[in-house]
């Protein structure tokens, strides 16, 4: 039903009212977080599948903290009972002084435009043992101004840290062994500087292991006369095909009339700190066998 000129004017006022209402509250409640726009369209089903069987934690935030999306294996790494448990990263964690002080360097960084990764241990939940985490943060977007979403990964990596340990202290016995071996250990690089220098050989020479590694010990302080030029020569005919970058050199105390030198030992004598000399036989670590030729 159309109305005249002069008596619609009434109704257009009022609708046009009725807008500004809507448009003035619409505004009040975008600015405090009541009403939200969608930030594109939906996740496509195969990423999304992906995401959510992922074995490490994903967690996507928005700008103001709020957790826009995390899937099952975050909710598990964080102690969650259900979706309605979810806390963002850095609520999760708030208890362990060592976690927070990692997150906060990722999201200082992150706000930087940063994509930054750490390791931390954590302390046990209820009455779980310790573990060791992997954070990672992403940035979605280009720029500072541009990234509004940051992406968090969660990875539990305690077996990888147990393996390394392991493998840590297994490196360490055997330099120990090495260390106090009933003979005596040195390697030299092409310079001439002995880079390693076992704690035996060390007590019969009365060297000092600081100067070791430093360049402050050459090979020509531990070998007099022309011995030096000889163990050179001898390592650089054997590492003509391998090429290390170092030799390495098993040294025992023996008598200057049963010393004989050949292809596999030299006879050198080795001067103590205070000038004196030994005579001692060096032979030069045994090469390995390729493993072809050794199946053979």
């Amino acid at each position: 039903m159309l109305a005249g000129g002069s008596n619609a004017e009434p109704y257009i006022l009022a609708f046009l009212a009725i807008l500004a209402t809507v448009g003035v509250f619409s505004l009040f409640a975008l600015a405090c977080g009541i009403l939200r726009v969608s930030g594109g369209a939906a996740p496509q089903p195969l990423v999304k599948a992906i995401v959510d069987g992922a074995s490490e934690g994903v967690v996507v935030t928005g700008h103001d903290g709020r957790v826009i999306y995390a899937n099952a294996a975050y909710l598990d790494l964080i102690d969650a009972t259900d979706i309605n448990d979810m806390r963002p990263v850095e609520r999760a964690f708030i208890g362990d002084a060592d976690a927070s002080e990692a997150i906060y360097r990722l999201l200082k960084g992150a706000r930087e435009g940063k994509r930054l990764d750490e390791e931390v241990r954590i302390a046990g939940l209820r009455g779980r043992p310790a573990r060791w985490l992997r954070f990672k943060i992403h940035p979605l977007g280009s720029s500072r101004r541009d990234a509004r979403l940051t992406v968090w990964s969660l990875a539990d990596i305690t077996a990888e840290r147990d393996r390394q340990e392991n493998v840590f202290q297994v490196l360490q016995h055997s330099i120990d062994y090495l260390d106090h071996a009933p003979a005596g250990f040195f390697s030299v690089d092409d310079k001439g500087d002995i880079v390693y220098l076992n704690a035996t050989l060390a007590d019969w020479l009365d060297q000092d292991l600081a100067h070791v590694g430093s360049g402050g010990l050459k090979l020509s302080d531990l070998v007099a006369d022309d011995g030096a030029a000889l163990l050179t020569d001898a390592a650089r005919l054997r590492r003509a095909k391998s090429k290390p970058k170092c030799s390495i050199w098993i040294c025992a105390p023996a008598p200057a009339a049963r010393c004989r030198c050949g292809y596999s030992q030299a006879c050198v004598r080795l001067r103590r700190h205070g000038g004196h000399l030994a005579h001692a036989r060096a032979q030069p670590r045994p090469r390995r066998r390729h493993r072809s030729a050794a199946r053979r």
